[in-house]
């Protein structure tokens, strides 16, 4: 039974590459030396400051002395009385701008950067800082706007193309995204964030040995990067190189790294290459992990050992388990004693299989899949008994059993199966036709209509063979008396 693709969507819910992973870009002490230079004054694509007015002249040495001494609650309350978005100079706006935004007033900041950017359209640092006020406020699309125009315009800085790779990811623009994230990791290539969000994009892309690459190109330096070998991993796995993705799953478990969900995943793996108690090891340092275990993973885990017949394996799991069991709730209790009840039918200990089965069904009335398993126990030893009266006892009992576990929703369809195999294994299949049919319209199967209408042959032969039976029987001469 090949599991890959069950591995890969429980990878794919914990493998986080988002574009937050990592440092916030504002907090960044690159980004912040460089914000703060923002307040200065650029001769290029930018307002000019020179002018023939002393008075303009004298101001902007003011502002340039407040700037220089730090003292930006001054510097700010002086702009705020002074300013006017109609008349003032773009860069004094700008500059307000700045103000707001180092206190995360994003409103003010906006309002001021886009009125510096009315009257200066092409205001390089305006265009660029309202990009970030818009990333930040969650506005993807003036973002992209906003960023783009500052790179026009000639920022080529990997905070700003960086920037506008995050946007064209989260936009799912892959190729645009791939684009600026490439240059941001060529002009910042310590930026763990660019690298990040740049495998992303090849995640999401699917160019899993563009990803691969990269990350094995990373790792000689960071060998012990948890973060690295979880994507080298799912890489290898997405590359149908489990063996691989075996080792880099195992090196997170030496390095202590590796989560309850990583462990899940290496024991599926070692499921899928038949390696039952390697898969246990994984299984049970999975639930030592877990703080609280997880009744749906326990459940899976028990099930699918059972599933591959590795019932010793899937016996020791529970068995060890059992001090924890009060853990899971109390559905998801009765539901692993069903399991136990599986495995003691399976070792042949069918005493001990129908005790637990019907103290379950005791404690759940509405438990169909503990009536099943009872119901296949007393079809089995029906088979196996050497008295007709016995047979024809347990036949009933396996009989009732099946009929209650038909009035269960949940179990419906599994029952009417099991039943009609049952009648199958007696030879009547006129009667396992109706049943069979009737598991196949609740839960439809491919395997499971194939079956339908081998036995439906099967109930044609048997009823030409009853017709025919009737017919020598009535044609046969009548004794003289």
């Amino acid at each position: 039974m090949n599991m890959r693709s069950s591995i890969l969507s429980l990878l794919l819910l914990f493998v986080t590459l988002s574009a937050a992973e990592g440092q916030s870009p504002f907090r960044d002490p690159e980004f912040q030396k460089r914000f703060m230079g923002s307040y200065g004054f650029l001769p290029e694509v930018e307002p000019s400051i020179g002018s023939q007015d002393e008075d303009e002249r004298e101001y902007f040495l003011q502002i340039k002395e407040l700037l220089a001494s730090d003292r930006l609650a001054a510097l700010k309350a002086k702009l705020l009385s002074d300013l006017d978005p109609d008349v003032s100079h773009p860069a004094l706006q700008f500059i307000l701008a700045n103000l707001w935004f180092q206190e995360e007033n994003n409103s003010e900041a906006q309002k001021w950067y886009l009125s510096a950017i009315r009257k200066f359209p092409s205001y390089l640092r305006a265009h660029k800082n309202l990009g970030l006020v818009y990333y930040q406020t969650g506005d993807n699309a003036r973002a992209v706007e906003s960023l783009s125009k500052a790179v026009q315009l000639g920022d080529r800085t990997p905070q700003t193309v960086g920037l506008l790779g995050l946007c064209h990811l989260n936009a799912e623009n892959w190729l645009a995204a791939e684009s600026a994230l490439r240059q941001a990791v060529v002009l910042a290539p310590k930026n763990s964030q660019w690298q990040s969000a740049l495998l992303r994009v090849f995640f999401n892309s699917e160019q899993y040995e563009a990803a691969l690459s990269m990350v094995n190109r990373a790792l000689p330096g960071k060998a012990d990067d948890d973060k690295l070998w979880l994507m080298k991993g799912r890489a290898l796995m997405e590359l149908n190189r489990p063996d691989e993705a075996t080792i880099a799953f195992e090196t997170l478990r030496h390095l202590g790294k590796a989560s309850p969900e990583i462990l899940e995943i290496l024991g599926a793996l070692y499921m899928d290459q038949e390696k039952a108690n390697a898969a246990l090891s994984a299984y049970l340092a999975a639930a030592r992990a877990s703080k609280k275990l997880k009744g749906s993973s326990v459940l899976r885990t028990a099930n699918l050992l059972f599933g591959y017949q590795y019932v010793d394996q899937s016996k020791r799991y529970v068995s060890q388990l059992k001090p924890r069991v009060k853990e899971l709730t109390d559905q998801e209790q009765l539901d692993l004693r069903t399991l136990e009840a599986k495995i003691a039918r399976a070792e042949g200990d069918t005493a001990t299989a129908m005790v637990v089965l019907e103290d379950i069904i005791l404690k759940d009335n509405r438990n169909g899949e503990a009536r099943i398993e009872l119901a296949q126990l007393y079809a089995m030893q029906a088979k196996e008994a050497e008295e007709e009266t016995k047979e024809a006892e347990y036949y009933a009992r396996a009989q009732l059993y099946f009929d209650q576990a038909m009035q269960i929703e949940e179990s419906e369809a599994m029952a009417a199966l099991r039943y009609g195999q049952m009648l199958v294994g007696r030879g009547e299949y006129i009667k396992a036709v109706p049943l069979l049919k009737k598991s196949y319209q609740l839960r439809p199967k491919d395997e499971v209509d194939q079956y339908v209408k081998r036995v439906e042959r099967a109930a044609r032969r048997q009823e030409a063979k009853e017709a025919e039976d009737k017919r020598s029987a009535g044609g046969a001469a009548i004794p003289r008396k």
